[in-house]
């Protein structure tokens, strides 16, 4: 199942506030599995809204050198920076021994589709 033992950290290289789109989480959305995804979307990815409880979530402000980590199968999104201050968040994935890497995978739009 897609996400699943998949564990994102993602480094905040600047300080994250409401105004410059810090990352919104909705605590313990992972337990009820892949949330549904908007097949109307050009990527695939993102969760149909509608169809998703996000009425607990929350929004991550931290300072610069901090660091989030959470699992693959949370609901998460970030709003668009609205500041003149840079938002500079690498995001590392890791996931169990023995899966293949994602380098090694062809992309392919139409298994997107596929996805819950």
């Amino acid at each position: 199942m897609a996400g699943r033992g998949v564990a994102t950290a993602m480094v905040f290289l600047d300080d994250v506030t409401a105004g410059n789109g810090a990352l919104q989480i909705v605590p313990g959305s992972h337990r009820a599995g892949p949330a549904p995804r908007d097949r109307t979307e050009p990527t695939g990815l993102l969760v149909v809204a509608a169809r998703t409880d996000v009425r607990g979530a929350v929004t991550v402000e931290a300072p610069a050198g901090s660091t989030l980590l959470f699992p693959g199968l949370v609901v998460h999104r970030s709003g668009p920076n609205r500041t003149g201050r840079d938002r500079r968040s690498p995001l590392l994935c890791f996931q169990p021994a023995g899966r293949p890497e994602l380098a090694g995978l062809p992309y392919r739009a139409e298994h997107l589709s596929d996805l819950p």
